[in-house]
């Protein structure tokens, strides 16, 4: 209990010397010190002890010490509302409680007794020793209230320099986590569209399988298998892209249908292709779409659709 030693200060010892029932002396003395103070009355006492904790050990008359007997010591501590009593080694101690009623308002840390004011300062400091502990401070007690006196000021001084440094900090603390939570929320955003995009496309991929009559496969080489001498294919697309594929935004196709492009030096060779798509029976129409004529490569470019 040192810390707690240190917060309560130097302890004062009041000796009260009765020489009569209301009849009595006062003496003052600082802990560890040899300097004593008479004084008058008890208002002077609290002066001079201010939050001071109080040791108030009572001697002379009406405090009796006697050999210790199995008896008696049953009888004073039975009787502990009405006695005040301390052991000390064969010899019980004792004072009436009324005959101390003048200095409760003192509100003394402890209250013990002493045969003779020269044992005073010993009896004070078990009894101190006695006090200060961990029990009595966990409990209502003179010394939980003295010591919650004592940490009153530097806990509220704690407390207003944790608000004042939460008052300036917390702003910017504030800004910082809404910028956060903003930015948060924006890729939140940003993942929730790249998903519906993903669902969107995988959907589309589907559905893009579930539309063709046949396998793609299937498909490219019977269109191929009836290619004339002479005729060349530059590309050949089942169910093709409309526009290319943008972000957030569903692939659209060419729903059923198939696109041949192809050239090829001889124009009779692009006829007898479209003819032989139709016999195929794999379509409900061939038709050719376009065809030009190359002067440069000397060839003519054609495009066929072929509705599936």
């Amino acid at each position: 209990m040192g810390l707690t030693a240190k917060i309560l200060g130097r302890c004062r010892v009041l000796v009260v010397s009765f020489t009569g029932a209301s009849v009595y002396g006062l003496r003052l003395v600082a802990a560890g010190q040899d300097h004593t103070v008479t004084l008058p009355d008890i208002g002077a006492v609290r002066s001079h002890v201010g939050k001071s904790p109080l040791i108030l050990v009572a001697c002379g008359y009406g405090v009796i010490s006697k050999a210790v007997t199995a008896d008696l010591e049953a009888k004073i501590t039975a009787q502990g509302g009405e006695f005040l009593w301390r052991r000390d080694r064969n010899a019980l101690c004792f004072v009436r409680r009324a005959q101390l009623e003048p200095f409760a308002d003192l509100q003394p840390l402890a209250v013990t007794c002493a045969v003779s004011p020269d044992d005073a300062h010993k009896v004070a400091a078990e009894c101190y020793a006695q006090h200060v502990n961990l029990r009595n401070l966990l409990k209502p007690s003179p010394l939980a209230s003295l010591l919650a006196s004592r940490v009153q000021l530097p806990i509220l001084a704690a407390l207003l320099l944790a608000l004042a440094v939460n008052a300036a900090v917390l702003p910017g603390v504030n800004g910082r986590w809404q910028t956060a939570q903003t930015e948060k929320e924006a890729l939140e955003k940003q993942i929730g569209k790249a998903d519906d995009a993903s669902k969107s496309r995988a959907k589309a991929l589907a559905e893009w399988g579930r539309a063709l009559p046949r396998s793609y496969a299937w498909l490219c080489d019977r269109a191929a298998s009836t290619l004339p001498e002479g005729v060349t294919l530059s590309s050949l697309s089942v169910q093709p892209l409309l526009k290319a594929i943008e972000d957030g935004r569903t692939p659209m196709f060419s729903e059923r249908e198939m696109v041949i492009s192809g050239h090829t030096p001889r124009s009779e060779s692009v006829s007898e292709y479209t003819a032989a798509l139709s016999g195929l029976k794999i379509s409900r129409q061939v038709k050719l779409s376009a065809v030009e004529y190359d002067r440069e490569k000397g060839r003519y470019n054609f495009r066929i659709n072929i509705e599936l």
